[in-house]
């Protein structure tokens, strides 16, 4: 019953990772028929201080069908007491009030560095991300989900952790997880460490990174097949090129987990796919656990 029951979960996630799939291809190809260009990322809205900025650390936020939540993340990002930054918010193609909402708030924030950009067509988080990246200024890139928020000094902290730490190419700080409003759990609470990352994610895409060496990593994967596994083949690489994170081993962040989340739905209905994928692209994390596990 368990083997027909993992199997049955294996082919329902194909199954709809796969209508996906297809209705970004249909939502393409109905976009040129306009004579327009489905690639074509719009800017569709900068604050006055964006122009008057040269920020150091970008914040990044990835919004699809987060109408409710972007004003919570976009509201923490300005009570921040890091000055340097900007924040770029790159809307998937929402099917609901998500892009008005951005717009609202910047409009109502215009002392806050800030671009709003737009998909014509649906992209995926992996390629959303990929598009904020090549759009930040900063030197440093902080991602940020539409649905999460961060607390005033996160930063001010993260930043510390890189500038005493030059050779690291990311810092990731504790996270408070919150279910319905209420703190329930810790995470990111681990120090880095490759070899864990051939058991499970243990570090959230909450995190600050040098946008240099992010680029020559490829970015974020975009293969279907890790939906929702993006920033962990992202630490997976990470390990491999022997580059390393830093944990700040504070809460400065907060995550929030509903039931329609990506990592509750679709994303762990079934794994075994997207581990056999990462184990075979990166075989060293195997060897690396059993080495740590040897006597």
């Amino acid at each position: 019953m368990g083997e027909w029951s993992r199997r049955s979960d294996a082919v329902l996630k194909r199954l709809v990772i796969g209508q996906i799939e297809l209705n970004r291809r249909l939502a393409a190809h109905e976009v040129a028929l306009r004579d327009e260009d489905p690639e074509e990322i719009r800017v569709v809205a900068r604050t006055p201080a964006y122009f008057r900025s040269a920020p150091r650390v970008s914040v990044l936020i990835p919004l699809y069908n987060h109408s409710d939540e972007v004003s919570t993340a976009l509201e923490s990002v300005t009570a921040c007491e890091y000055e340097s930054l900007e924040v770029v918010v790159l809307d998937d193609a929402s099917t609901d009030r998500s892009q008005e909402a951005a717009l609202d708030f910047l409009a109502e924030h215009a002392h806050l560095p800030g671009m709003l950009l737009q998909h014509i067509v649906n992209r995926g988080l992996g390629r959303t991300r990929n598009d904020l990246v090549a759009a930040a200024r900063g030197e440093l890139v902080f991602m940020l989900d539409a649905d999460n928020e961060i607390y005033p000094t996160a930063l001010e902290r993260l930043v510390e952790a890189l500038d005493d730490d030059p050779e690291a190419f990311f810092a990731y700080p504790m996270l408070e997880e919150h279910v319905n409003g209420e703190p329930d759990t810790l995470r990111s609470f681990l120090p880095w460490e490759p070899g864990r990352l051939a058991e499970s994610n243990y570090i959230d895409a909450m995190s600050l990174l040098r946008r240099r060496e992010l680029a020559d990593l490829g970015g974020y994967t975009e293969d279907p097949r890790l939906h929702g596994w993006e920033d962990y083949d992202l630490w997976c690489r990470t390990a491999e090129r022997g580059l390393r994170g830093v944990l700040v081993p504070e809460i400065l962040a907060r995550y929030r987990r509903a039931a329609h989340s990506m990592l509750y739905s679709i994303t762990n209905v079934d794994t075994s796919e997207a581990q056999s994928l990462l184990r075979s692209r990166y075989p060293s994390l195997a060897a690396s656990r059993d080495e740590e596990d040897s006597p």
